[in-house]
């Protein structure tokens, strides 16, 4: 009798969790921009996922003038109006090949984030981050440096914020200390289901978002990522 009940109260659940689903897909599917905006705002608050909520946020096609009035950039973020902003050439070559091939463009505009902003640090504290520096250490120690490869974050906030980026330039400083850059793009992946992610595109497509490339800038003490 008792698994009975059990069995129909799970059953209920399920029902309504789908029924819940599917109001909140159809919410998202007619919503028109303000107030898909102020969703993503007020689910990245709920969630507290701030680094994802951020760069959500300066897909907005404003000035960086307006940027850094509503607080969307601070003083640990470096706007660039245009690759070539970046000033090196390897570095502006990588970003321009991944814009090509995940946007279809070779000119944006960008953001780099200094290796002390919470995107930074959070990227260093990610379990998919440490877990490759830790079985790369060996080498990283004999070589000083080791190759180019891709991350794949698993964990919410930075998951929304990057779920797959390049991670390049993977070397110790004369102080040991662990350096690398995390580059991406922030656009909308043709391919994801998430109806977020569709009208985002949707959006993007449109005009009323536009795409932009991101270089987050790590530093990690010795102290630190030899005990990854």
């Amino acid at each position: 009798m008792i698994q009975n009940v059990e069995r129909e109260v799970e059953n209920i659940s399920g029902i309504i969790s789908k029924l819940y689903k599917s109001i909140e897909n159809s919410f998202i599917k007619y919503a028109p921009k303000p107030l898909f905006d102020k969703s993503i705002q007020l689910y990245g608050k709920y969630k507290e996922q701030p680094d994802a909520l951020r760069l959500f946020m300066k897909l907005q096609p404003v000035n960086l003038l307006v940027l850094k009035q509503k607080n969307i950039l601070n003083k640990m973020e470096k706007f660039l109006k245009k690759v070539s902003d970046i000033n090196n050439r390897n570095l502006e070559l990588f970003v321009r090949s991944k814009l090509l091939k995940q946007i279809g463009t070779i000119e944006t505009k960008g953001v780099i984030y200094d290796s002390n902003s919470s995107v930074s640090q959070a990227i260093t504290k990610e379990q998919s981050f440490r877990t490759l520096i830790a079985n790369k250490k060996t080498e990283l120690i004999n070589n000083r440096k080791i190759d180019n490869t891709s991350l794949s974050f698993e964990q919410g906030n930075l998951k929304n914020a990057y779920h797959y980026a390049d991670i390049i330039n993977i070397q110790l400083d004369y102080n040991d200390n662990l350096c690398a850059l995390i580059v991406d793009t922030y656009d909308f992946n043709k391919f994801e289901d998430n109806p977020i992610v569709q009208k985002g595109g949707k959006y993007q497509n449109e005009g009323k978002l536009e795409p932009y490339y991101n270089i987050a800038i790590i530093k990690v003490p010795k102290e630190h990522w030899i005990n990854y």
